[in-house]
């Protein structure tokens, strides 16, 4: 998710006054606003719509799509968009039915300073066959007529899990854009497919206009279709050769507009974006990941695998894509390298695609002296970041706040933290007892910790004799139920 910063002053206001009023390809504007081609303030690709409110004159603040999108009577219909409000402006989503009358549904927020996503859903009404999407603005109380709002990327599905074109949904398409279309971004969707985004439609297609660069070797295509008929959005597949992931990044060539993406194609082992590992990806370009979800906190952080071994885990940041998955879900995304404070995240997903659900999460047994409170940044921890692991026999010696330490027989000492269940909101655990305990790895404040998910993470065991525990509560060693 791109997020460009807003600028107050003279030079904007200026620039505002001259600007003539102009509205995006398939969308129709009101008497009571203004909309304008923006491209600073972005969600994703080179432009948004600014809709500037000049009325509490409700009925006379509607921006509307024309695409009559097909649907079924009885199926679900989800819709999406991003938002920035004012401080006194809310939307609304609209549903022109054909074949049924129309309906309103949820509001967004107002004052929202941060691109948010807004979604609703609603059953499609006896009689209709399809639907028209809009959305129209109202006033909050302490309006100033002239306030500036921002949307972007409206997509809908329906049923659900069926993606259906909202033409221009990305206002990307405006009159006097610019006639060459460029590359807004390209990743893998498999081991040997690619796609493309551009800015705007392409006026053709031409598979030999394309060529992926993977170092000294040359890789080009025997297809390319449009995705959903859109010729904005282009699936490259049948590639010449293997496409191989590797650390090396990946140039992909469009003759035919003379423009390029660079990104790593294929689909990437996590292990490559360990700081641990010889040569990693380097960070802000797009990879794509096949993955496993081992924890969710419901907040900002997903954490995900693609093996039970060193360096096979990492950690999703990004305060959205929580709400898409779930523990035990095998998804496909796209992210981008980085590091924050010495620890490895992937930032700004993009869910491509949930595989499946409710696989089985396995936690992989280690040894405590790997994340012992002495290591920082370095190995042997650095290689278990990320990934869900057990330690055996933690004998809790103290705690504070929103932490445990626990020693092992071995020696070590670890830190028990609460970055899954925040200030362990649902766990809890006894000084002088000892446990068998499932964490996921994170690196904070100079400490490795480990971090359980839930109170079933923690199996309390029973001394049956001098250095002897049987487990007495919890499932059998290392396996959790998604």
């Amino acid at each position: 998710m791109k997020k460009l910063l807003f600028i107050f002053g003279f030079v904007f206001l200026s620039n505002f006054l001259i600007k003539a009023q102009e509205l995006p390809d398939n969308w129709t504007g009101d008497s009571g606003i203004d909309v304008y081609q923006e491209n600073t303030t972005v969600h994703t690709g080179s432009y948004s719509a600014k809709i500037v409110v000049n009325t509490g004159s409700q009925s006379s603040c509607d921006f509307d799509n024309s695409t009559e999108i097909s649907v079924n009577a009885g199926d679900e219909l989800a819709v999406y968009f991003w938002y920035f409000t004012s401080a006194h402006v809310k939307a609304r989503i609209h549903y022109s039915w054909i074949g049924a009358s129309g309906t309103w549904g949820g509001y967004t927020l107002a004052g929202v300073s941060d691109w948010t996503l807004f979604s609703d859903t609603v059953t499609v009404p006896t009689g209709a066959t399809a639907v028209k999407i809009g959305i129209r603005f109202y006033d909050q109380s302490g309006f100033t007529a002239g306030e500036e709002q921002y949307v972007d990327d409206f997509t809908l599905e329906s049923p659900l899990g069926t993606w259906k074109t909202i033409t221009n949904g990305d206002l990307e398409s405006w009159p006097g854009s610019s006639s060459t279309p460029t590359i807004t971004s390209a990743y893998s969707i498999s081991d040997n497919e690619l796609f493309v985004i551009y800015d705007s439609p392409l006026s053709s297609i031409n598979v030999d206009d394309y060529a992926l660069k993977e170092g000294a070797n040359t890789i080009t295509f025997s297809t390319a279709v449009p995705y959903n008929g859109n010729n904005d959005s282009i699936i490259l597949s049948d590639p010449s050769s293997t496409i191989i992931a590797n650390t090396t990044l990946d140039t992909l060539i469009d003759a035919g507009v003379t423009d390029s993406a660079v990104f790593y194609a294929g689909i990437m082992p996590i292990e490559y974006t360990n700081a641990a590992y010889a040569s990693p990806v380097e960070n802000g370009y797009t990879l794509t990941v096949k993955a496993l979800v081992t924890a969710n906190d419901n907040y900002n952080n997903v954490w995900v695998k693609d093996g039970d071994g060193e360096y096979d885990g990492v950690l999703i940041y990004d305060s959205y894509f929580d709400s898409y998955v779930a523990v035990g879900d095998s998804i496909l995304f796209t992210a981008e390298r980085d590091v924050y404070n010495d620890l490895t995240e992937l930032k700004n997903p993009n869910l491509l695609l949930v595989i499946n659900s409710g696989n089985d999460v396995v936690a992989t047994n280690i040894s405590a002296t790997d994340i012992d409170t002495s290591l920082h940044a370095t190995l042997p921890a650095e290689k278990w970041e990320g990934q869900l692991v057990e330690i055996d026999s933690v004998t809790i010696q103290s705690s504070g706040n929103y932490y445990y330490y626990g020693t092992t027989p071995n020696g070590a000492t670890i830190k028990i933290g609460d970055n899954v269940d925040y200030h362990f909101g649902n766990i809890s655990m006894n000084i002088g007892t000892t446990y068998n305990i499932i964490g996921v790895v994170d690196y904070n404040y100079g400490f490795y910790r480990l971090n359980p998910r839930s109170q079933d993470d923690i199996y309390e065991l029973a001394q049956s004799g001098s250095n002897t525990f049987d487990v007495v509560a919890g499932l059998p060693d290392n396996s959790v139920a998604a």
